[in-house]
């Protein structure tokens, strides 16, 4: 359904980079951590950036907090990005919420 979502604004106009996270079983399930790694794919011409993260509970949403709110201060934002966060869940809603509040202080 996201993937849907992502590709029904491809056109050359708009430049699309999305932000994600492999998902991974929890440590419990899997009976040792799995260090997982940045890195970035090009799919039908949008490139994926996905988080790096370890499969700890709480570890992993401090992880992946940090991590996008890193990647969220690297992209070039102005009033002509939209950003736009598909999970509420605070570990995606709050980075995005804090980069947009403080980028549109300055504008």
């Amino acid at each position: 359904m996201q993937l849907g979502f992502i590709k029904s604004f491809i056109n050359d106009e708009i430049r699309i980079q999305v932000i994600s996270i492999e998902s991974h079983g929890m440590r419990k399930f899997n009976n040792k951590p799995i260090i997982i790694k940045d890195k970035k794919k090009v799919i039908d011409k949008i490139m994926y950036n996905y988080l790096s993260y370890i499969n700890i509970p709480i570890i992993k949403q401090i992880n992946i907090y940090y991590n996008l709110l890193k990647k969220l201060k690297e992209i070039k934002i102005n009033k002509n990005i939209v950003l736009i966060s598909y999970n509420t869940m605070s570990i995606f809603a709050l980075p995005v919420l804090k980069i947009a509040k403080k980028e549109i202080a300055k504008v």
